[in-house]
């Protein structure tokens, strides 16, 4: 969790025109112990937990978040294009989302035997073309890999 962090804070340092850290941060599929959450507050943001089996209310339904983090959930989504819109609708404009998941091309065998597909709970699986894709259907402007798994995409602002 940590390398995702970092990874996302590297991007938000060497990206033009970003400030150094987000202002808030929304958890994203947070789970039953929102163990990133957690970390994100431990070093000092102002991040907030949402799962929507085990956190399912938002602070306040009015609260838009400068970057949503998704790690290791979207491949959970039995509707990717709906959660995609769903997460955006929570950004402020140019707000951020950081999707962490292992994309297709990564697998080194058969997809029979890709052990992520071997998650039954994991129903949805990408290419980083087709992460461009979903994102685009929800207003999410594809800014690129920024890491092993790591993805980043901006609201249209």
């Amino acid at each position: 969790m940590q390398n995702f962090i970092d990874t996302f804070l590297d991007f938000f340092r060497t990206d033009a025109g970003l400030r150094s850290r987000p202002a808030s941060i929304l958890d994203w599929g947070s789970g039953p112990v929102p163990s990133l959450t957690t970390l994100l507050q431990e070093q000092g943001f102002e991040a907030y937990p949402y799962d929507l089996h085990y956190q399912p209310v938002l602070p306040d339904a009015a609260v838009r978040f400068e970057t949503i983090v998704c790690l290791e959930v979207a491949e959970h989504f039995l509707s990717p294009r709906d959660e995609f819109r769903r997460m955006a609708d929570f950004l402020l404009p140019s707000g951020y989302l950081v999707v962490g998941t292992h994309p297709a091309e990564s697998m080194s065998c058969d997809f029979e035997k890709w052990w992520y597909r071997s998650d039954i709970t994991h129903v949805s699986f990408y290419s980083e073309k087709s992460l461009e894709i979903v994102g685009a259907s929800a207003d999410l402007v594809f800014r690129g890999k920024i890491g092993q798994f790591e993805y980043v995409f901006q609201k249209k602002g």
